[in-house]
C-alpha cells in the first residue's frame, strides 16, 4: 500500500447525507486496513461522538476530535493529548459572511462549549 496512514473528515466526507456509513465507504476502508492502512478520524465533533464509528467499521486507532483539541484511543478511551482553554476567558468567532456567530467557552480545559446563533 502506497499510503500508511489515511486521515478522514467525518461530516461530509465519511458519513452520506444521512449521516450514515455507506456501504461503499465501508468497503474501501475494509480494503484499506486489509492492505496494511491505518485509519484515523479527524473531525470537529467530540471524541465520544465519533468513535462509534469507528467502532462500526471495527477499527482501533485514534480519532482527532474537537478540531484537532483532543486526540483520544478508540480501544480505552484514553485522552493522548489535549489543547483546551483556562475558564477565564471566551473566544468569538464570525463566519466571513456574517450571518452565524459562535462563542467557544471553557469552564475545563477538557471541556468546551460551542454556542452558536443566527446574527
Amino acid at each position: 500500500m502506497k499510503y500508511k496512514l489515511i486521515a478522514l473528515d467525518v461530516d461530509g466526507t465519511l458519513l452520506n447525507d444521512d449521516h450514515k456509513l455507506s456501504d461503499e465507504n465501508k468497503e474501501a476502508i475494509a480494503e484499506v486496513t486489509r492492505q496494511g492502512g491505518q485509519i484515523v478520524l479527524c473531525t470537529g465533533r467530540s471524541p465520544q461522538n465519533s468513535i462509534p464509528f469507528m467502532e462500526e467499521l471495527g477499527l482501533e486507532g485514534y480519532v482527532l476530535g474537537h478540531n484537532g483539541g483532543a486526540t483520544v484511543s478508540v480501544s480505552d478511551r484514553k485522552v493522548l493529548d489535549q489543547y483546551g482553554m483556562d475558564g477565564r476567558g471566551s473566544i468569538r468567532i464570525s463566519n466571513t459572511a456574517g450571518s452565524m456567530t459562535s462563542i467557544l467557552t471553557s469552564a475545563q480545559p477538557s471541556k468546551c462549549m460551542w454556542t452558536t446563533w443566527r446574527t
